[in-house]
């Protein structure tokens, strides 16, 4: 039980360092890349071992739902950190109707 409080006091540590250091929106999304790493390793161990109770196989039709999201994530991630300057102008038009971003050097509240 003491492994596990200094487990989570540990990790809290290094998400403030790291929000700190960039932004909480990137420490989020390496938190759902964390997510997908330890899908692709569950899938991974039990296509290479064949047990159960080290990994998860590939499950129709959940896994593709999932699959998808991480697709959802991605695609999000990389419309969030692209340069506004790079995207069609409906987008950009789009992106700021919602309020969200930063549109041509200008921070949108």
């Amino acid at each position: 039980m003491i492994a596990l409080t200094c487990l989570i006091t540990v990790t809290g540590i290094f998400n403030i360092a790291a929000t700190n250091v960039t932004s909480s929106m990137t420490r989020n999304v390496w938190k759902n890349f964390r997510t997908v790493l330890v899908s692709g390793l569950g899938l991974g161990l039990y296509y290479a071992t064949g047990n159960v109770e080290l990994g998860e196989e590939w499950r129709i039709p959940n896994s593709f739902f999932v699959l998808f999201g991480f697709l959802v994530m991605l695609c999000g991630a990389y419309l969030y950190y692209r340069n506004d300057d790079d995207l069609p102008d409906w987008f950009v038009k789009v992106k700021g109707y919602f309020g969200c971003g930063r549109i041509r050097g200008y921070f949108i509240s």
